[in-house]
């Protein structure tokens, strides 16, 4: 998107406005998107302001923190791409971690299956029995497990 940007404003608003538009013809109102391979810039945040509430970046990994300055450039919080070779334990301790600081923390998951490409794709039972443990963690009132845009505010 910021090389798109840099060559033709136009066009990079287009995708923008395409992204939600498909969306919206499947019968989602979409008020967040995420950054293409987490590039962003200031010019794209201007032209998100006219179509999102909200920017996930997630370009810095590293537990985020409040308050949120910026609700269309929230680039800290993101993890790395879950894959698989993330497993419950991994992914249970990186949780304990955000809990111990007391974080934020937005996981990137693209995909949930059995089969895909490794680097982007969860296999099914890590992702369940890591749920499990993240409903337990709910449960005990040591985390919030919200949409991205209602995490936003403490």
């Amino acid at each position: 998107m910021v090389a798109l940007m840099n060559s033709d404003r136009g066009m990079a608003f287009a995708r923008l406005k395409a992204a939600k538009d498909l969306m919206y013809a499947q019968g989602f109102d979409i008020k967040t998107i995420a950054a293409a391979q987490r590039a962003w810039a200031p010019q794209l945040r201007g032209m998100a302001a006219q179509l999102f509430d909200n920017v996930r970046v997630a370009d810095t990994v590293a537990w985020g923190s409040y308050p949120i300055m910026d609700r269309l450039y929230v680039s800290a919080g993101g993890t790395d791409s879950w894959s698989a070779t993330d497993t419950v334990a991994s992914l249970s301790a990186q949780l304990d971690a955000v809990i111990a600081v007391g974080g934020i923390w937005y996981p990137v998951i693209h995909r949930i299956d059995s089969s895909g490409d490794p680097l982007y794709t969860i296999p099914i039972p890590v992702f369940q029995g890591f749920t499990a443990y993240l409903q337990s963690k709910v449960a005990a009132g040591l985390v919030r497990a919200v949409t991205f845009e209602k995490s936003l505010t403490p």
